[in-house]
């Protein structure tokens, strides 16, 4: 049995469609964009303790370094 989408994350997801957006197991929101690598060569990866806070890190981000990945 799965539990049901939580609404905001299918939004974002939506505003985001190039990253994988899932919650861990010790309640953060995590996101990687696939195939992207930052500035320094590690994946690109995005954290939150609650959306909002996911998609400030992955606004972060892609203002930072839109141009590179």
């Amino acid at each position: 049995m799965s539990l049901p989408e939580d609404p905001e994350a299918v939004t974002l997801r939506a505003e985001y469609p190039a990253w994988e957006i899932w919650p861990g197991i010790d309640g953060l929101w995590r996101a990687r964009k696939p195939g992207h690598s930052g500035p320094d060569g590690r994946p690109v990866m995005a954290w939150g303790q609650d959306l909002a806070g996911l998609r400030d890190d992955i606004r972060r981000y892609e203002g930072l370094y839109s141009e590179d990945v």
